[in-house]
């Protein structure tokens, strides 16, 4: 007689990406090499959401603009810190805004063949402690039975 056992997992967690990346993207190709959750018949699905809405916000969209070929960034000296930029755009030329989302949903379902609750935890801690390596995990919550 086979033996199951079932995960359902959902994790909410900041890529910590900047506004030029796909944090659903960025998080897809992290993902694709993180441990798995096993079982005889097959592993437990991995999914990747963006979190509706955004989480920051800027009134100067440099990668949107029409003129973002042509920035100049100011870096001081000593500490290379960027303290300004300056573009070709036209005096009194309105700056696009943008909005940008770095925090994603990760679920995982899988129901899993041969496998017993402890090894399926011990697997589910070393996926979290992978992601957790990159991304900050702001709150999950895991069934595993």
């Amino acid at each position: 007689m086979s033996m199951w056992t079932h995960i359902t997992a959902c994790l909410s967690v900041d890529t910590l990406v900047d506004e030029e990346t796909d944090a659903k993207d960025s998080a897809l190709m992290y993902l694709a090499d993180a441990p798995k959750m096993t079982g005889s018949e097959g592993d437990a699905s991995i999914y990747v959401n963006l979190k509706d809405d955004y989480n920051s916000w800027t009134n100067c969209d440099c990668p949107k603009c029409e003129y973002k070929d042509t920035i100049v960034l100011h870096i001081r000296e000593k500490d290379r810190k960027c303290i300004g930029h300056e573009c070709d755009s036209p005096e009194g030329f309105q700056c696009p805004e943008g909005e940008h989302q770095s925090r994603v949903i990760i679920s995982v379902q899988g129901d899993l063949r041969d496998k017993g609750v402890e090894k399926t935890r011990e697997e589910f801690e070393a996926f979290k402690s992978y992601v957790d390596e990159k991304y900050m995990i702001r709150d999950y919550a895991v069934n595993i039975e």
